[in-house]
């Protein structure tokens, strides 16, 4: 048998990959896999046995906004994959192994949006250092029934390309304090709209735009496969409005729920449960559904610490003569040195579910502390309040047009 060798992925390794792809995804073409290939936004970890491609775990490399003032680089993975008769040798975990050596000189994590709390994949990424993010929840509505006409406009996809920098304004008044997604800016709708995701299942978009006096207030954006016969469901993508208004998003999301009577499709949204939009979700009827019956994370793992903590750090007064180290059973970094003369050492101590919480913004550290999540050698109550300043909690909303 040919030993397995895992490295980066390579150009002429497309045919492979795709070929290995289509043996359990929805079908990719083989120019839409060479396509994919040629972005300098992607690579992936590649298990090799003699000349076959036996293992893939593509990733798209992404700037992610974890709180308002910080962006960091992700290695999204998706589409994991190996061969039916390679599996359950461990070559999963030598992709990933080989994953965090290569991209550790362009990347700060590895992510992925994952679901099924209780299923393989999901103890995969566990069993990987993953670690759990953000809590994306379906709101689902079946069968919606036709709503009273609404001041909502419809139009194609095309338009958010047209008028970008208007809709751009809108998403950034409604999420501008919340991180958790993907960094918006000139260009992003076109490179959304690209991904190997809507050339494996083509989609209909429908963008609805609610606007007064020339002024776009809010819009949603809509999709669904034609192509499927079974669970036919229209995907709520994208929801943003002014100030984050549900009074403003209750006529977009009536209005969606009259497309999806048009389309004959249930509605189904994600969303974090402490989102502007999801007691609205609610109060139209969209049922909240379980974690145990239904889920999506954001995961992540931290590649190097020492490198991701000065990049969050947001420096204060207090904190700028602390010296702070993390440590966890698995490892240790120096993630803020002093910047004056005067220095104080201080080491937090913690797991490294909670390390990656608190590197990317979704820890409260004063609360940790008192709960012993995180316990504290050299530092006083001051210098805790110092580092939490520096780095902060931010709330993190999901948009289902990031998902890959």
């Amino acid at each position: 048998m040919d030993p397995i060798t895992c490295r980066p992925f390579r150009l002429d390794d497309a045919p492979g990959w795709t070929a290995l792809h289509r043996s359990h995804f929805p079908p990719l073409s083989d120019e839409a896999g060479l396509r994919w290939a040629r972005r300098p936004d992607v690579t992936a970890a590649i298990a090799i046995s003699g000349s076959q491609v036996v293992g893939a775990i593509p990733f798209h490399i992404r700037d992610f906004q974890i709180n308002p003032r910080v962006t960091i680089r992700g290695a999204f993975e998706h589409a994991v994959i190996v061969a039916e008769s390679m599996r359950d040798r461990g070559i999963g975990s030598q992709m990933m192994d080989a994953a965090r050596q290569f991209l550790a000189p362009q990347c700060d994590a590895l992510m992925v949006y994952r679901g099924g709390e209780r299923s393989i994949g999901y103890r995969f990424y566990t069993k990987t250092g993953h670690h759990d993010l953000s809590y994306l929840r379906p709101y689902v509505l079946e069968s919606p029934a036709p709503q009273p006409p609404q001041k909502v406009s419809r139009s194609q996809r095309d338009l958010l390309l047209e008028r970008e920098a208007e809709y751009d304004a809108v998403f950034r008044s409604a999420f501008g304090s919340f991180g958790g997604f993907r960094q918006r800016g000139p260009g992003y709708w076109a490179d959304a709209f690209s991904s190997a995701y809507f050339d494996m299942i083509p989609q209909e978009f429908v963008l609805l735009t609610l606007e007064e006096a020339g002024a776009i207030q809010g819009y949603g954006l809509l999709s669904r496969e034609p192509q499927r016969r079974v669970h036919r469901c229209a995907h709520l993508l994208e929801l943003a409005t002014r100030g984050g208004s549900a009074g403003l998003a209750r006529p977009l999301l009536r209005e969606a729920m009259t497309v999806c009577a048009e389309w004959d499709t249930d509605l189904r949204a994600y969303s974090a449960d402490h989102s502007p939009y999801a007691a609205l979700l609610v109060e139209l009827g969209l049922r909240a559904v379980p974690r145990a019956e239904s889920s999506m994370m954001t995961m992540a793992y931290v590649i190097d610490p020492a490198a991701l903590g000065p990049r969050v750090w947001q420096e204060n007064d207090e904190a700028a003569p602390l010296e702070v180290s993390v440590w966890t059973p698995q490892r240790e970094a120096l993630i803020h040195p002093a910047t004056c003369t005067t220095s104080k050492t201080v080491m937090l101590e913690m797991k490294e579910d909670t390390l990656t919480r608190l590197l990317f913004s979704r820890l409260d550290l004063r609360a940790a502390v008192r709960q012993e999540l995180v316990t504290v050698v050299g530092g006083s109550e001051p210098d805790v309040d110092a580092i939490a300043r520096a780095l902060p909690f931010a709330p993190w909303a999901y948009h289902h047009l990031d998902y890959i």
